[in-house]
């Protein structure tokens, strides 16, 4: 007879093994899943900063240029931005994408404002005046009682001031007949770029404004209100011509171009965004400066979001440089712009 017992015994030894061999590998498992199991579901599920932005004038190339810094940026910091396209400068209409984005549970607010009217209502919205909102204003001004975390100043005013100091530079103690090309009246931007030009070249004795015309940042536009003054019988002798904005600089060239009127090498251009196209223009002859309205707004203001996110609470004013081009330095900047 076989001796079963040391067999039975032997395998209750591999069967107590087994056992206690799947209690451990089973608390092994249960501990993974409480600590980087689920640390990692939490970082998965976890709602990222949620940025809103209302900006007008989409139509306007330089806005456009502007708002993919403002998703490239958001994106680089993980931030979701949350923008809708409003291609009118409107202030009601405005008004009323801010209220939208607040009811859209936004941790930032960043407006560039299509005028002044639209801060006086945001500085009274009762999250933003408690704090409970964070306020990004991008704007030439604001009063410095204003409920914001972060302002960034913009110099829209001293960017035509500089265009006018061009001009008279040019035509120092010389006359000279000068044309204005105004932007959207209703635009911000457009409103201070050209009451900095307007109030600084009333200065200058020796500067005549023959005639003001109106565009709205479009190229086209421009083109055809100077193809008109041209064509008029009381077209004046042209000296210079400022341009709010580098495309509507843009339609006046190709005006001056196809009018065979006189010969447009002798009309001072200037104007201000600091486009590639108009750089080109510079490096050709046939423009003589823009003034660089900075085109990465969207990157400094992500910058001091993640700031905040980090505790930051130091200057919470910043002032954007600007850089003037012309024939010195327009080739050594040309492939390095928008």
């Amino acid at each position: 007879m076989k001796n079963t017992h040391f067999f039975h015994k032997k395998s209750y030894t591999y069967v107590a093994f087994f056992f206690f061999a799947a209690i451990i590998a089973t608390v092994i498992l249960l501990y993974n899943y409480q600590t980087d199991g689920k640390d990692k579901s939490i970082q998965d599920t976890a709602s990222p900063v949620r940025v809103g932005l209302s900006i007008t004038d989409s139509n306007y190339q330089w806005i456009n240029d502007q708002i993919s810094t403002f998703e490239k940026a958001a994106s680089d910091n993980n931030m979701v931005l949350v923008y809708h396209n409003i291609d009118q400068p409107d202030s009601q209409k405005q008004i009323n994408d801010i209220n939208t984005l607040i009811s859209q549970d936004v941790s930032y607010l960043i407006i560039m404002p299509v005028d002044d009217s639209v801060l006086d209502v945001v500085f009274n919205i009762e999250k933003i005046k408690s704090g409970d909102l964070p306020l990004i204003v991008i704007a030439d001004q604001i009063p410095d009682t204003a409920p914001y975390v972060f302002f960034i100043q913009t110099n829209y005013r001293e960017e035509g001031q500089t265009c006018a100091q061009i001009i008279s530079d040019t035509y120092a103690g010389k006359s000279c007949n000068l044309i204005e090309i105004k932007g959207p009246a209703n635009s911000y931007i457009a409103t201070k770029r050209y009451q900095g030009f307007h109030d600084e070249i009333r200065k200058y004795s020796n500067m005549h404004i023959e005639a003001t015309v109106s565009s709205d940042f479009n190229r086209q536009t421009a083109q055809d209100a100077m193809e008109r003054l041209i064509a008029s019988e009381t077209s004046p002798k042209i000296d210079a011509i400022f341009s709010c904005s580098d495309e509507d600089g843009l339609g006046v060239l190709n005006a001056l171009n196809l009018s065979g009127y006189f010969d447009h090498s002798d009309v001072t251009l200037v104007s201000i965004d600091g486009t590639q196209d108009i750089l080109m223009a510079i490096t050709a002859g046939e423009y003589k400066a823009t003034v660089q309205s900075s085109p990465r707004l969207g990157y400094a203001a992500f910058d001091l979001i993640a700031q905040l996110e980090r505790g930051y609470d130091g200057t919470h004013r910043i002032l954007l440089p600007y850089r003037i081009y012309d024939s010195d330095n327009a080739l050594t900047y040309l492939t390095n712009l928008f």
